[in-house]
This record gives C-alpha cells, sequence and structure tokens, in this order.
C-alpha cells in the first residue's frame, strides 16, 4: 500500500515497532522512485495513546501539507472525536 501511495506521488509515513522493516520499506520506496517523500517512525500500533502522539507529531511537522489518510495493515483510525 505505502509503494502504491508513492508511485502516486503521496508523502508517506511509514508507521511500525519494527524499525528494520520499516527502514527496509523506505529504501525500497526511495530505490524504485528517488524523489520519493518517504519517512519511517516507530509507533506501537497496539498502544494508542501512542498512535495519536505519533500521528500529532506528524501533523505539527506537515503543517503545509494536508494528511488525506491514516491507514494501515492493522486497522483504520478513526476521529479522535469519538475517543
Amino acid at each position: 500500500m505505502a509503494k502504491r501511495f508513492a508511485s502516486l506521488g503521496a508523502t508517506v509515513v511509514l508507521w511500525d515497532v519494527n524499525e528494520s522493516g520499516n527502514e527496509e520499506t523506505k529504501r525500497q520506496i526511495q530505490d524504485a522512485q528517488s524523489d520519493a517523500r518517504v519517512f519511517s517512525m516507530k509507533v506501537n500500533l497496539c498502544d494508542r495513546e501512542d498512535v495519536y502522539r505519533v500521528a500529532q507529531k506528524v501533523i505539527l511537522t506537515n503543517k503545509r501539507s494536508r494528511i488525506l489518510i491514516f491507514t494501515s495493515n492493522e486497522f483504520v483510525l478513526g476521529s479522535r472525536s469519538s475517543r
């Protein structure tokens, strides 16, 4: 999914607790598309507060870009107001 989004020109932020796996996916994306904007962040997807903490960090560091979708092979993140 991340590779497809990157090929369409999206900025991709990879999240996982497995840093080496994230870095490998990042490398694969950059090898296939040298101008890809891809970042890797460690986050425990089983810890709701960690997910929201890292999501806030992504939002704050990308103020000039709209975040259109958060997606995961593990879950879909809903509105924070639904907590």
